[in-house]
């Protein structure tokens, strides 16, 4: 029993390496109802092993390597001979539980020629790999480094319109509208096919940066970061000598999504772990304004097939040639679910088909009385999934 244990702690402790490892890989693969990950004294049958495979991002029905490995070849970084090496290697030692005395013939069998499409997948992927990073380099500086879907949510969208003080303001930050937002009744906004010209010409480097920066010149224009740090740093390059050399203005303000930790609520706490290359000593000159939205926002951004909901936390950094340097700030963009009149108040966090009934429950109760509470939201909670509702009762 002891030595089940052990074994068991082993596995597991090996089977969350290669999660750690290859994170993006497992989460890219992981369906609706997830795999089963099962303990090393749970594998005693072919059922068993395929699901933990499966749940580890390997592919056991197709007959592409790649997806075969769980490696992506079209999306996200490119593939080495290193991680189609680990990949294969992973799979095959797990194909050694198939020794076990308990398993029957059938299931050694098909364990066995899941060995053999593991190696054939080594091979061809190996064979296969100098094409995928040759389009890899090419899909880099052409149309398909543009994202197909990428924009702000629509109450930020309207903080952003807000705080645009200049008529030549240009806020090129939807690559998509799946809101269906009527984008040309704000005069601000870049419709979204100019929008992916600046973005081609961004990841054209040389000269596609130069004739970005002419259309962008004699004004302050938004527009997200890109992913790329080569991308980011040529355009900075060819951005600096022209901020500093023409004599009309020109100035940007970068959207970088960010990741900050817990407890980080500051500025200089938040730089202090998270640092982005726009912060490098070569561009600190034209950093002017360094702005940190409070609160973070539900935008939509690209997935390797369809588009994804993220809540992204977000930090707005204007370069310019000229002008003052401001200190770095957080700016809270939208009002929080506790901004309101003071006064006490009691909030009931709840899904929308319990509405009714919390509402009544509330009402009966003694304190506070039924004359003293005023119905105020319902607004979607922020601590909640899909559909939930918060609801905000204030005492009068």
């Amino acid at each position: 029993m002891a030595g089940a244990a052990s074994l068991d702690s082993l596995f597991q402790g090996l089977v969350e390496d290669e999660i750690s490892c290859h994170h993006f890989l497992v989460q890219a693969a992981t369906t609706t109802p997830p795999p089963k990950i099962h303990l090393r004294s749970e594998l005693n049958n072919w059922t068993a092993l395929r699901e933990t495979l499966q749940a580890l991002a390997y592919n056991l029905s197709t007959e592409d390597p790649w997806i075969r490995l769980g490696l992506p070849k079209d999306e996200g970084g490119a593939p080495t001979q290193e991680l189609i090496d680990q990949r294969c290697n992973m799979g095959a030692l797990l194909m050694t539980v198939a020794d076990a005395e308990t398993w029957t013939t059938e299931d050694v069998g098909r364990a066995k020629h899941f060995t053999v499409l593991l190696e054939k997948a080594r091979e061809d992927c190996t064979a296969d790999l100098g094409r995928v990073l040759r389009e890899c380099r090419r899909r880099k500086g052409g149309a398909d480094a543009v994202p197909r879907w990428l924009e702000p949510s629509p109450d930020l969208l309207s903080f952003f319109v807000q705080r645009s003080t200049q008529d030549d303001d240009k806020l090129a930050l939807h690559l998509s509208n799946l809101p269906e937002v009527a984008l040309n009744s704000f005069s601000k906004v870049v419709p979204m096919e100019t929008c992916r010209t600046f973005y081609r010409l961004l990841n054209k480097g040389g000269t596609g940066c130069t004739e970005l920066l002419n259309l962008l010149q004699g004004s302050a224009t938004m527009l997200w970061a890109p992913d790329d740090r080569d991308v980011f740093q040529t355009f900075m390059g060819m951005f600096q000598k022209r901020a500093l050399t023409s004599p009309e203005p020109l100035a940007l303000t970068w959207v970088i999504p960010h990741a900050p930790f817990p407890g980080c609520s500051s500025p200089e706490s938040i730089m202090e772990l998270w640092t982005h290359p726009i912060f490098s000593g070569k561009w600190k000159a034209l950093v002017k304004k360094v702005e940190f939205l409070r609160q973070p926002t539900r935008g939509v951004f690209s997935g390797s097939v369809a588009p994804l909901y993220h809540l992204k936390s977000l930090v707005l950094v204007t370069v310019s040639g000229s002008g003052m340097c401001e200190q770095p700030c957080m700016v809270q963009w939208r009002p929080t679910i506790a901004d309101f009149d003071s006064g006490p108040a009691i909030f009931v966090d709840c899904t929308a088909d319990d509405l009714q009934t919390t509402h009544r429950t509330i009402l009966r109760t003694s304190v506070p009385s039924p004359g003293s509470v005023e119905w105020s939201g319902p607004v979607r909670s922020l601590n909640s999934g899909r559909a939930p509702t918060l609801l905000v009762y204030r005492l009068l």
